[in-house]
C-alpha cells in the first residue's frame, strides 16, 4: 500500500528501507522502550541504643585510726608536793592537802556547808598545816569538798580533828564517781569517831581513812575516779545534845601505794 506524504505517494517497500536505515546497526542494541524502574528509596538503619554502663560502686576508705599516746606511767591526776604530815604519830607516808582542806580561805575552795556546819576560828594545834580557821561541825550537819581525782596509788587520807565532851562525833565518808561512766555515784563510810562523854576535847590525828582501796572499780585496774570527801556531824546519844559537835582541820591524802 503506498503512503502519502505532503501529497506524494511513497511506496510500501521504499517505506520499510528506510525505517531499517533508522534501526541500530545491532539488533541486539536495540529493544522496546520499557517503564522506567523506580530507584528504591535508601533504608534508614536505626542506630543501636547504646547499653547502659553499669556506675561502679563508691570505694569505701577507711580513715586511718589515730594511735593512742601512751598512758602516763603514774596517772593523769596532778601530782602535788607532799610531807610527811603525821609523822610524831608514826605514820611516815606522804600527804598533800585535799583541795581547800585547810579551810583558811572558808567556802571559797568549792566546800558546800549544809545544816549549820560553818568555818570557825582556830586551827588545829598538832601542827600539820598552819592557819587560823576550821570546820565545825554540829549534829546532822555536812561539809563535802569539791571533787578531785584519785587513783588505785591513793590508798588514804587523814585529818586533825576533835570533839566535844557532850557527845559529839563524826563520820568521814567518800563519794566517788567513775570517769568511764560506769558508776554514776557510789559513797562508803571511810571512818568514825563519837565521844560518849568523852572529855578528851583536844585536837587529835583521825585514824588513816581508806580512799582509793575501797573504791572497787580502781582495783588492780589503774583507772581512774573522782572523788569527794564529805564530813557528818553525829551523836550517839538517844538524844541530841544542843552543843554536840565535831571539829576538822587540815584534811590530808596520801597519794603513794605502798607495796
Amino acid at each position: 500500500m503506498p503512503l502519502r506524504k505532503q501529497g506524494n505517494i511513497i511506496p510500501l517497500g521504499a517505506a520499510i528501507l528506510a525505517l531499517a536505515a533508522l534501526a541500530p546497526a545491532s539488533a541486539s542494541a536495540w529493544s522496546w522502550p520499557t517503564s522506567p524502574t523506580p530507584t528504591p528509596k535508601p533504608v534508614v538503619t536505626p542506630t543501636p541504643t547504646p547499653k547502659p554502663v553499669a556506675t561502679p560502686a563508691p570505694v569505701q576508705v577507711t580513715a586511718p585510726v589515730a594511735t593512742p599516746a601512751p598512758a602516763a606511767a603514774t596517772t593523769g591526776c596532778t601530782p602535788l608536793p607532799t610531807k610527811q604530815a603525821f609523822s610524831k604519830w608514826g605514820d611516815t607516808a606522804e600527804y598533800y592537802p585535799a583541795p581547800g582542806g585547810s579551810f583558811e580561805t572558808g567556802t571559797t575552795t568549792g566546800w558546800k556547808l549544809t545544816t549549820g556546819a560553818k568555818i570557825v576560828s582556830g586551827n588545829e594545834t598538832l601542827g600539820v598545816t598552819s592557819g587560823s580557821k576550821a570546820l565545825q561541825l554540829p549534829v546532822g550537819a555536812t561539809a563535802t569538798s569539791p571533787e578531785f581525782c584519785v587513783d588505785e596509788t591513793q590508798p588514804s587520807f587523814r585529818f586533825a580533828s576533835k570533839v566535844s565532851s557532850l557527845d559529839g562525833g563524826y563520820a568521814a565518808i567518800v563519794l566517788y564517781r567513775d570517769t568511764e561512766g560506769k558508776i554514776k555515784q557510789a559513797q562508803f563510810t571511810s571512818s568514825a569517831l563519837g565521844t560518849y562523854y568523852n572529855k578528851a576535847t583536844d585536837w587529835n590525828p583521825s585514824a588513816v581513812s581508806p580512799l582509793a582501796t575501797k573504791i572497787p572499780l580502781l582495783s588492780g585496774g589503774g583507772k581512774m575516779a573522782t572523788v569527794q570527801l564529805m564530813f557528818v556531824g553525829t551523836t550517839k546519844a538517844y538524844g541530841i545534845f544542843v552543843g554536840a559537835k565535831a571539829t576538822i582541820d587540815s584534811v590530808m591524802v596520801d597519794p603513794y601505794r605502798r607495796g
